[in-house]
């Protein structure tokens, strides 16, 4: 009877234990998603402020009232995104070098997300606040370039998304060099590279959301 008693018990907790794995890798997986088309938002928000700027408007990291808002919750939306990527490990962002990479350009986004917000009081050019964000932008860029060539040697839908990331970072270091030689042409560059840019990690974004999301094997 003792047998008897323990077995009901046992079935019982296999139950349980099944279904409390199943409810964590459900919120895992949810996760993923939420990170996926925050980080989509984010480049929507961008898309926005581009707009904003294009129609004389100064638009930039240190702007006030509803423009600093919108540019820190750009950053702050593309960084938490790419956070809530890496927090769920969902394939095809489960291996270690793409996690480290996103995980990167995730940090560098939400730190200058923070300082866009607290920006927004300092009128001190000085302040050592510039230099917290030059950091976070180059940790960004270092992720980026990471998740970019992490990508492009991936095979399916992954290679061009990568391809976009790493074109992008190009466009954007030529511009840099050029200087004042070629007006024109930085221009364009810094256009192509901006655009490129937002359609990579939008492209991340969508994978992660769960839209045509590639197997598990790329």
């Amino acid at each position: 009877m003792a047998a008897l008693r323990l077995q009901p018990s046992r079935a019982m907790g296999a139950v349980y234990g099944s279904r409390g794995v199943g409810a964590r890798g459900r919120s895992v997986v949810s996760v993923g998603r939420f990170g996926g088309v925050l980080v989509i938002v984010g480049c929507v928000l961008a898309v926005v402020a581009v707009a904003i700027a294009g129609s004389g408007t100064a638009v930039g990291i240190g702007s006030t009232g509803p423009v600093g808002m919108l540019v820190a919750a750009f950053f702050g939306a593309l960084g938490i995104g790419l956070a809530a990527i890496v927090l769920a490990g969902d394939a095809p962002f489960d291996a270690t070098s793409r996690r480290a990479a996103v995980g990167l350009a995730g940090a560098g986004f939400i730190v200058v997300g923070v300082c866009s917000v607290i920006a927004m009081g300092v009128t001190n050019a000085d302040s050592p606040l510039v230099w917290i964000v030059l950091l976070g932008l180059l940790i960004a860029f270092v992720g980026t370039i990471g998740t970019g060539i992490a990508l492009a040697v991936a095979e399916g839908r992954l290679r061009p998304i990568g391809g976009l990331l790493v074109i992008a970072v190009v466009c954007g270091v030529l511009a840099s060099f050029l200087g004042s030689a070629g007006a024109g042409a930085i221009g364009v560059l810094s256009v192509a590279s901006s655009i490129l840019l937002l359609a990579g990690w939008a492209g991340v974004g969508a994978i992660a959301a769960g839209f045509g999301n590639p197997s598990t094997s790329e």
